[in-house]
């Protein structure tokens, strides 16, 4: 939020902006645009963190005993921070919406056995 405050992402659209120097502009737009990314985080945090309050984020125990809370996750930040392709960081963000589109509209739309196409 204090790095937000000094970086608003609006500036990057106006003309004082324009004028800058080509090495300001782009850490500038880097930023800001990190900055902006991490209230969404927040947000998806606090999501995660009201299902594991009420108990829908229980996902059973591991082999070690050690209790999960990963059944229902909002997003994978490291995942969309670190990915090495765009379609990695796609599934990692919002990936409760990703995980259902996948399975009750594509996987309805694709015949099993065959590949999607245009026709």
């Amino acid at each position: 939020m204090v790095v937000a405050a000094h970086f608003d992402v609006k500036f990057c659209g106006t003309e004082e902006y324009g004028e800058m120097d080509y090495w300001y502009k782009i850490v500038y737009y880097f930023v800001a645009m990190t900055a902006q990314r991490f209230i969404f985080y927040m947000a998806f945090i606090f999501a995660d963190t009201s299902c594991i309050a009420s108990g829908l984020g229980y996902n059973g125990v591991d082999e070690k005993g050690n209790h999960l809370w990963d059944k229902i996750v909002g997003a994978y930040i490291l995942d969309i921070e670190l990915g090495s392709s765009p379609v990695e960081m796609f599934r990692a963000w919002n990936h409760q919406i990703h995980l259902w589109l996948k399975y009750y509209i594509y996987f309805r739309i694709v015949a099993p056995g065959s590949r999607p196409n245009l026709l």
